[in-house]
């Protein structure tokens, strides 16, 4: 009769308080549950609970089952009748008898060993035990220093505890020895050394994606062993719990660095990161163990997060970071996966009503994308829920990811939306993260501004030149945390303003010393978004070493260009840029690119105008928008952009500078205009004048009047 053992809440809780000390315990910074902080003009976002630590819904505290990732709940379910007439469970049984005589094929041993849980026949529990048995005599798991011990550890933890009944003495023992074999090694456990590890940064740097790999091996072993009654398993969830729980583990990171559900070192390793660590978590919590979902708010902000990393059209998502597998980053498996499991145990309804919608309309499949997920179908089953959906147009127009300041802007939830990212982060300390703080790319239809790294044949194209922002000839890939990144964001229904600080982002080493190649850099956006129209305003101050840099944006496609303004039309919609101040500007092949070029094109923008780059950006359907675009003239320190209807004044002052009052500027044009001044004093009281004489228009902003700036200095007004 098989021995199994049942962790319980209080052997769980038991393991902490061995391993955590009162001191160790950090207290978590309270938010939005989406991870948002700006200065709103409009309506806030849907709240959830208090606003601070997620309320653990009971009914989230399922009683465990012997089995891992089943709660007792759950394992009922699974093994009803009339599971067999689910489209899950089909899926499943289709995909297992068509793939199993194929050890290794397009399949699972967890889908295997759940089907042999399901059905109790024989021959599922045998095959399940023989793919195991395939990877212990042929996965090299030392492979890429130890990056895939999570998945080999898993599917021999779940033959070993799904088919244990089944399993011969000898069959458990070899079972048993080798996930003890490799855990001792990827750990440093129990006398053993690491063989060509090389890997102490994964073992202690909860922002790795490898920390996320060797987390779910050890807690899938831990688990396993537990159930058969291993006493080696204790050992195991101690540290398990301590790289959660512990001072510089995983929950504070979750609670700092990740808030807001993205991640530093980019979209592609954020999935895998995710999705293992919500493997990781859903084997605790259906153990008994505490429901880390619900104790930290960081997967109900994942969800939303994964909403707005989606492009419209809902095919792919915005890149960031390397992109290793696939530069073109369609929406996946990986990122089902871990959205379903989020949506299963957090204990926030509102999130996930939206998580459903997102796994109803967006990562539909685990077999979508060009990506082969099957092996990931015993998912559905175990966590496919019923859940009355929010619709994500009941969202607001932007998101906000706190931790690593991931904006995303856009101007509606429609297919033919203008999609706008932002990266305004400071931290840089993740080596698949990119050098591109500061930088944006815009998706209407298809891509119009992109990240060169999306048509590059390695999707590495980390330097800030591969971005849409300035780039610096000799800029090395260095880490740092001393980026000021993002001064202020401002959603504004009409005109949303974002600040952002780069200096000291390009730096390199020509001897003993790190040495900044900018000694500013600068960088003010304002996106109209019922104009489809982005304004940037740049301010570069080179160092001694960086007088060779200039102002980049990449297209998909070669633009053409007539005077200051060049075009591009592509992929469903069309995209204008015109240069009002700044250097020469022409297009260059981004083939140069480090480090194997890419397919895409820039234009660049030479220094010039003292450091000063104002440039607008206007996107629209079918072909490249010609809007009227010219510049205002002042005798005040300060740059400014009048599109249409449209005015945006910026100072042109070191690092923008308050600009000095009283203010006038005038620009070509009479009639209905819309205006917003940046760098004025915070919150301060202000006056408009507007004059219009000869065909121009003359604005005089003073102090005091019944205007007020923003808390960031912003002043809005419309002109009658």
């Amino acid at each position: 009769m098989r021995q199994q053992i049942i962790i319980t809440t209080a052997l769980t809780v038991a393991l902490s308080a061995a391993c955590t000390s009162d001191e160790d315990k950090t207290e978590r910074p309270k938010g939005n549950h989406d991870g948002r902080v700006s200065v709103d003009v409009t309506s806030p976002p849907p709240a959830s609970g208090d606003g601070g630590q997620p309320v653990i819904d009971p009914e989230q505290r399922f009683t465990p089952s012997s089995y891992l990732l089943l709660t007792a709940a759950r394992l009922a379910i699974v093994q009803e009748s009339d599971v067999v007439d689910t489209p899950a469970w089909q899926r499943l049984i289709e995909n297992v008898d068509a793939e199993m005589a194929q050890v290794g094929g397009r399949s699972s041993t967890e889908n295997i060993a759940l089907a042999y849980l399901v059905t109790g026949e024989a021959i599922y529990a045998a095959t399940a035990y023989d793919w195991a048995r395939d990877i212990m005599d042929t996965a090299d798991v030392a492979f890429d220093r130890y990056l895939h011990y999570g998945d080999h550890m898993r599917a021999v933890a779940f033959a070993y505890n799904y088919c244990y009944d089944t399993l011969s003495g000898m069959q458990r023992t070899e079972m048993r020895d080798y996930m003890v074999r490799w855990t001792d090694e990827v750990w440093s456990l129990h006398g053993a050394d690491a063989v060509d590890n090389n890997s102490n940064w994964g073992i202690s740097q909860p922002a790795n994606n490898y920390h996320y790999a060797f987390l779910e091996g050890l807690a899938f072993v831990g688990y396993a062993l537990l159930g058969s009654g291993d006493p080696i398993a204790s050992d195991y969830l101690v540290l398990l719990t301590t790289k959660i729980e512990g001072s510089g583990g995983v929950l504070e990171y979750l609670s700092a660095g990740a808030r807001g559900g993205d991640w530093h070192e980019g979209v592609n390793y954020g999935q895998r990161s995710k999705q293992r660590m919500a493997s990781t978590f859903s084997v605790i919590a259906a153990a008994g163990g505490p429901n880390y979902f619900a104790a930290s708010p960081f997967f109900a902000e994942a969800i939303y997060a994964a909403i707005y990393q989606a492009l419209p059209g809902r095919v792919a998502i915005q890149p960031a970071g390397d992109l290793a597998r696939t530069s073109a980053m369609p929406l996946g498996p990986y990122d089902r996966d871990y959205v379903q499991a989020a949506t299963f145990w957090i204990a926030d309804d509102i999130a996930r009503g939206y998580g459903q919608y997102y796994l109803n309309h967006y990562a539909s499949s685990y077999n979508m994308g060009g990506f082969n997920g099957r092996g990931l179908y015993y998912r559905d089953v175990m966590y496919g829920l019923d859940l009355t959906e929010h619709d994500v147009s009941d969202l607001p127009l932007y998101y906000h990811s706190i931790g690593n300041h991931w904006i995303n802007l856009r101007s509606s939830w429609d297919e033919d939306a203008t999609c706008i990212n932002i990266s305004a982060t400071p931290d840089m300390y993740q080596g698949h993260s990119h050098q591109d703080s500061g930088s944006f790319t815009i998706f209407k239809h298809d891509w119009l501004a992109v990240d060169s790294a999306t048509y590059s044949r390695s999707g590495t194209t980390w330097e800030s030149g591969a971005h849409n922002m300035v780039g610096v000839a000799g800029q090395e890939r260095r880490g740092g945390d001393n980026v000021p990144g993002l001064q202020a964001f401002e959603y504004h229904s009409e005109s949303t303003y974002v600040q952002v600080d780069a200096s000291n982002l390009m730096k390199h080493r020509p001897g003993s010393d790190e040495l900044m190649l900018l000694d500013e850099y600068t960088r003010e956006m304002v996106y109209f978004p019922s104009d489809d129209v982005l304004v940037t305003y740049d301010r570069v101050a080179p160092g001694p070493d960086g007088s060779d840099y200039s102002w980049r944006l990449h297209f998909a496609e070669e633009p053409s260009q007539s005077g200051n303004r060049f075009s591009l039309d592509f992929g469903g919609g069309g995209i204008s840029l015109v240069q009002l101040s700044g250097g020469a500007a022409s297009i260059a092949s981004d083939s140069d690119l480090e480090p194997s070029g890419s397919e895409s094109f820039r234009v660049q923008e030479a220094p010039g105008n003292g450091g000063r780059f104002l440039n607008v950006m206007a996107v629209a359907s079918g072909t490249a928008p010609s809007p009227d675009v010219s510049s205002v003239t002042s005798t005040s320190a300060i740059e400014g952009a009048v599109i249409d209807t449209r005015v945006a004044i910026f100072s042109s002052s070191t690092k923008g500078g308050a600009i000095s009052l009283p203010l006038s500027y005038t620009f070509t044009g009479t009639g209905t205009f819309r205006h917003i001044i940046a760098n004025l004093s915070p919150g301060s009281a202000l006056s408009a004048e507007v004059s219009a004489s000869g065909g121009e228009t003359t604005v005089t902003i003073s102090s005091g009047g019944a205007l007020m700036a923003t808390s960031n200095g912003v002043l809005r007004f419309n002109q009658d």
